[in-house]
């Protein structure tokens, strides 16, 4: 009789500690973060505070999870709305890899893209509403700016500079950021340096 009550004992802290664990394992959240980076510019803002997140090159935009929120045993969703749009006009099925390319975008349109994943019982947004941080705003942009044309160099020996002077460039969809102006130093033929203005004397 001691020896079954001893033993029964066991069994009732082993179902109590496979339950502990069980809900140890269930506390963990689901995590619906997509990655922000490899979009170029960071930070440009729309007329009405909308926040870019940057520019897609071309038609299709890579979207990812997060590698801490990419778990075994989930399915990820992802959507696409047009820039003043209140609903998607593109969404995925439920996936079973946490990555996808959505096609379609064009030439200077923009999209707000999120994402969703399920565990089976739970589904969590990247965009949770309240928290614009989450948002992922992209503007596709399907061909380089115009070339720079017009160049003209002025120079002057007091103090000694040059001065550059060009027509402004195009761009057919995201404008122009920021130009770089790069040199050939003496003797190296077609070796170009590039100039950093936060280096410059």
């Amino acid at each position: 009789m001691e020896f079954k009550s001893k033993l029964m004992s066991g069994v009732v802290l082993l179902a109590m500690f496979l339950s502990a664990g069980a809900l140890v394992a269930q506390s963990v959240p689901l995590c619906a973060e997509l990655v922000h980076s490899g979009y170029g510019l960071v930070g440009d803002t729309l007329d009405d505070g909308t926040i870019l997140a940057g520019f897609v090159k071309g038609h299709s935009a890579s979207l990812e999870f997060a590698s801490y929120c990419a778990s075994t045993g989930t399915s990820y969703r992802f959507f696409r709305t047009p820039y003043g749009a209140a609903s998607p006009d593109l969404q995925t099925d439920w996936l079973p890899v946490s990555y996808t390319d959505m096609d379609g975008g064009g030439d200077g349109e923009i999209f707000h893209y999120y994402a969703a994943i399920t565990d089976g019982d739970t589904v969590v947004y990247s965009n949770p509403e309240g928290y614009p941080e989450g948002d992922l705003w992209l503007m596709h942009d399907w061909y380089r700016p115009d070339r720079v044309e017009g160049i003209s160099t002025y120079y002057y020996d007091s103090p000694v500079r040059i001065r550059l002077n060009w027509h402004k460039g195009t761009d057919s969809a995201s404008g122009i950021y920021k130009y770089y102006i790069y040199r050939a130093p003496s003797g190296s033929g077609y070796t170009l340096e590039y100039i950093d203005p936060t280096e410059a004397p």
